[in-house]
């Protein structure tokens, strides 16, 4: 089989389903492991002397996590006691905090697509709204919801709420929001709108002596 380069690979992943109109960063990622293996073995000694010495293992390890940008040549590294997936989703969650610039401007970008949507669909049933939206939301709350985003999403998911009430109120050829007519359980439970907002949060694993 033919090697596949880089590009082939990128537009066999990146496809238009997965993507969903979101900005991509390009980052390459690996760990490491470093430390030493000591093991105590036979010596001579002069008779007749015959020390006692008990034998081990000696293992002492630090786990290394990186990534690099080659667009921006930016760097991002982590070390660890451990190398299992809560340590590496603690690191993503790293890479994430460190570019919240980054962060914003999608953010501003979402909130442009779903304005335009919402524009769009004002004479259409809200549950044909909400069918156009959710896929969207659920793919921007996946990217983000690793890591400190709580502010973020409580943002996205107040703003997506409002917009919602403004519509069924439109309809009802009403003003205002309907705070009272409709609850925020009624929005999520009966008219379907996606509420998958909670973020993730990873805490590092207690440092375990070794027995002795």
């Amino acid at each position: 089989m033919e090697k596949k380069t880089l590009p082939q690979e990128l537009e066999a992943v990146l496809t238009e389903q997965a993507v969903r109109e979101r900005p991509i960063r390009l980052m390459f990622q690996d760990e490491a492991r470093f430390g030493r293996m000591a093991r105590i073995q036979r010596c001579w000694a002069p008779a007749p002397l015959g020390p006692v010495v008990f034998n081990g293992y000696e293992r002492e390890f630090t786990y290394v996590y990186g990534s690099v940008s080659p667009l921006y040549g930016e760097l991002d590294w982590s070390l660890s006691d451990k190398m299992n997936t809560v340590q590496m989703a603690a690191f993503l969650s790293q890479v994430s905090q460190a570019h919240p610039q980054e962060k914003l401007k999608k953010r501003t970008a979402l909130l442009e697509k779903l304005r335009e949507i919402f524009r769009r669909n004002e004479s259409q049933p809200v549950g044909r709204v909400i069918e156009r939206i959710n896929p969207i939301l659920q793919g921007w709350v996946n990217y983000f919801r690793v890591g400190h985003s709580g502010r973020c999403l409580a943002m996205i998911r107040d703003w997506v709420e409002k917009k919602i009430r403004r519509h069924l109120m439109r309809a009802r050829k009403c003003k205002g929001f309907g705070w009272k007519r409709w609850s925020r359980e009624w929005l999520h439970n009966v008219l379907g709108l996606f509420n998958g907002y909670r973020t993730r949060y990873y805490e590092p694993q207690r440092k375990v002596a070794p027995a002795r």
